[in-house]
């Protein structure tokens, strides 16, 4: 276990899943603070290929991609990864803000 802030800690475990033939791992890669109830969705979007720019790593990639989440508590919110230090972010926020807890909510989002 590592702290991170205060009382707050994270634990890195890691999960093997079968999926069909294959075998797949997981664990836990961020944290993502700032919807008031559970979130019901969540997408991903691969970072895009940039044809003629490399990276500090020599990969043709621009960012790391991007997440959507979609919460009772009535906002989807798009999250980037800072350049600076890798943490996700809120780059996005739509929705009703101080959502009521027991409402509906959005079960679900795409990208278009």
């Amino acid at each position: 276990r590592r702290p991170l802030i205060g009382t707050l800690e994270e634990t890195v475990k890691q999960h093997v899943v079968e999926v069909g033939r294959d075998k797949v791992t997981l664990r836990l890669e961020a944290v993502l603070p700032g919807h008031e109830y559970r979130i019901n969705s969540l997408k991903w979007k691969p970072r895009q290929h940039a044809e003629n720019a490399d990276n500090a790593d020599g990969d043709k990639h621009t960012g790391s991609g991007t997440l959507l989440s979609a919460s009772v508590d009535k906002t989807l919110q798009l999250w980037e990864a800072s350049e600076e230090d890798g943490v996700w972010v809120t780059a996005v926020r739509v929705g009703d803000l101080g959502g009521q807890p027991g409402a509906l909510g959005y079960y679900g989002g795409l990208f278009g």
